[in-house]
């Protein structure tokens, strides 16, 4: 994701959204999170694997 503004999705402060995706693993077996913030903090609450 690029340019994600979490307030712009949701519509209000203090509401959580859920972004679904479907990646490959590296070669091993290894998924990168990486977080560039824009203004203030990136914000993870929750990573679920299947």
């Amino acid at each position: 994701m690029t340019s994600f503004d979490i307030f712009a999705a949701v519509g209000a402060k203090n509401k959580a959204v859920i972004q679904q995706f479907t990646e490959n693993a590296d070669a091993n077996g290894t998924f990168s999170v990486t977080f560039t913030s824009v203004i203030k903090d990136s914000l993870l609450s929750a990573i679920e694997i299947n």
